[in-house]
């Protein structure tokens, strides 16, 4: 199973894509800006994607140490990384609370320093960016994820049983045991 990516790296990389799938906005004559809008709740939707299919699991993988995801290390540090990140490169936060929004402005000279991954190729920022489309689009299509927090630590717990026998491969014994029936098990709801 791939051990993800450095969750300090994770979080500029995510900073990065959410600068490149934003708009930019002129400040003054010499000043401009990504303005990025993430939903409040971006952590849910990045949980709900990442459980709402083995397909899903396996691709994110990638770029999210699964293991320590589901221990609650990985979601714990990459809080604190992205926060630090975003007051590092960031002109302004906001709070949209009508909408339920953060609103980031970027300076633009900024994605410089936030675009230096010496160690990762394109294929990461790929993924990357495939998921970032994902929250963006999952805000759009579904204001309000329904997602309860038991079928996380339902979830969790096959995991680590699958896991802690050591003649299976954790996803691939959810793609053999038919996924549909676990996401109904789970009851997670997100399409």
């Amino acid at each position: 199973m791939n051990k993800g990516i450095d969750v300090r790296d994770f979080s500029k990389m995510f900073l990065l894509a959410l600068c490149k799938n934003s708009e930019i906005k002129k400040l003054d004559r010499n000043t401009s800006v990504y303005r990025i809008t993430l939903p409040i709740k971006y952590k849910n939707y990045i949980k709900c994607i990442l459980l709402s299919s083995v397909e899903n699991m396996r691709k994110y993988s990638e770029i999210i140490n699964i293991e320590d995801y589901f221990k609650g290390e990985w979601e714990r540090k990459f809080s604190n990384y992205f926060n630090n990140d975003v007051y590092e490169f960031s002109e302004t936060v906001e709070y949209d609370l009508f909408n339920d929004l953060l609103i980031i402005k970027v300076n633009t000279l900024a994605l410089a320093s936030i675009s230096d991954f010496p160690n990762y190729t394109s294929y990461y920022l790929n993924i990357m960016n495939d998921l970032v489309s994902a929250i963006f689009y999952a805000c759009l299509v579904d204001k309000k994820v329904n997602f309860e927090e038991e079928v996380y630590f339902n979830a969790y717990k096959d995991y680590r049983i699958i896991s802690n026998d050591g003649s299976l491969v954790p996803l691939e014994y959810l793609e053999d045991n038919k996924e549909e029936s676990w996401r109904k098990k789970y009851k997670i709801i997100f399409d």
